[in-house]
């Protein structure tokens, strides 16, 4: 009997697992291993490689273009405000491209690798490092300042100089923070600092409004702040016991989580103004520890993340998470009345469908045009919900239809602005 019940369990514990949702394709490139990924402001991916050289893609991660540069081991891309493309050689040097025209020019920095390149509101240009050759530095201070668009450079001296910076991000009124080993500063341009919180900072966030959002490496909950560090609340993230590894926004700023295990990494997405956490999926791929620091977002909410040294993509679309409470696979296809409706801007869907199969969700206006497809994919069965969001709708009737094989069902919902 005993040998019947851990049997029982194992099957329960595997079907589970069978039906979690999976989120993150490979990217297809024509290139091997990956160094780095740069995921700049007009949405260009630039690629370095480990012995291939640089690539960039202008059109989201479909095709790729090789650029000749100088060396074929490549780290990270930056670009400024001027227009200037900064390109790390991983431990070869630090190259200026000037206005993306002309040649490579070799600004220094050999032995070390550049970890991140970002700007102040006056101008000046900082650089962290994120590795160097103890051999050739003795104490090599980890930032540097330029006050001439990368000419010349000199290092920072302050009480995080010999910390690795973590992350960086920018306030709406200008001012610098950075998260390290040390803990949280702030900064006027970037010369001189101030001590904001303490912690190993993994990674930050600031959103428009100045909502300052920080995640502590090997910890489970997450510190907000909403006056320029001075007050932090610390906020357990209760959806997921794992350890919280980035925390980001994107251009809606909708806030995102991941969490991770030595095996398992999940995502979690918090619209704006929006206290609930929903489960996007768990990442594909197998260094969960990898994803949370090289993860990157562009402007349409694509996030491309690594796996060791193959990327990965996910969708700005996949904004759906399986049922997982319960193992029992569906008997009948069935779509459900959205909740909340009417809504604004946003709303929840849920439906079901028994066998594997084809599954297309999509949103009409009341002419009958399509205005979003929210699933368009072969779908395992279960039980699915998924989360609409219609703040580039305007108000209104629109109806959501579900076909997947034979069956079709038409639901209406109304949008309230």
């Amino acid at each position: 009997m005993k040998k019947i019940f851990f049997i029982l369990i194992f099957l329960l514990c595997s079907i589970s697992v069978f039906y979690a949702q999976k989120i993150g394709e490979k990217v297809t490139t024509p290139f091997g291993k990956i160094n780095a990924i740069s995921v700049l402001e007009d949405d260009r991916i630039f690629v370095g490689t480990v012995n291939e050289g640089l690539f960039y893609s202008p059109d989201y991660g479909s095709t790729w273009i090789q650029l000749t540069f100088p060396t074929t081991k490549v780290g990270m891309v930056y670009k400024t405000s001027k227009g200037d493309l900064f390109v790390d050689a991983d431990f070869d040097g630090l190259y200026r491209l000037k206005n993306e025209t002309g040649y490579w020019e070799l600004i220094g920095f050999k032995d070390v690798k550049v970890g991140k390149m970002f700007e102040s509101s006056t101008g000046n240009l900082l650089m962290t490092l994120s590795s160097y050759n103890q051999y050739v530095y003795y104490d090599p201070y980890l930032m540097y300042i330029s006050k001439d668009d990368g000419s010349s450079w000199k290092y920072v001296n302050s009480a995080f100089s010999t910390y690795f910076v973590e992350a960086e991000s920018k306030h709406p009124n200008g001012k610098l923070f950075i998260g390290s080993a040390k803990g949280v500063y702030k900064s006027e341009g970037g010369e001189y600092w101030s001590y904001c919180h303490p912690g190993t900072v993994s990674n930050m966030t600031i959103l428009s409004d100045g909502t300052i959002y920080i995640a502590l490496s090997d910890d489970t909950d997450y510190r907000v702040s909403g006056d320029e560090g001075a007050n932090w609340s610390v906020i357990p993230f209760t959806e997921n016991p794992f350890t919280i590894g980035n925390i980001f926004h994107d251009k809606q700023e909708a806030v995102y989580i991941y969490v991770n295990t030595s095996t398992v990494g999940e995502l979690y997405k918090k619209q704006k103004n929006s206290s609930q956490w929903i489960k996007l999926g768990e990442l594909n791929g197998n260094n969960t520890y990898s994803f949370g620091l090289t993860m990157q977002i562009n402007s349409r909410g694509d996030i491309f993340y690594l796996d060791y040294d193959t990327l990965y993509k996910i969708g700005s679309n996949i904004t759906e998470v399986k049922n997982n409470e319960g193992v029992t696979i569906p008997n009948n296809y069935s779509l459900s009345q959205n909740y909340p409706n009417p809504f604004n801007p946003t709303t929840r869907i849920k439906y079901s469908i028994p066998q594997k199969s084809f599954v297309r969700l999509s949103v009409f206006d009341i002419l009958g045009r399509e205005v979003a497809a929210l699933v368009n994919s072969e779908k395992e069965p279960g039980y699915y919900e998924i989360e609409f969001d219609g703040s580039k709708l305007s108000s209104g009737v629109y109806f959501y239809k579900l076909q997947s094989g034979s069956f079709s069902q038409t639901k209406k919902f109304m949008l309230v602005k």
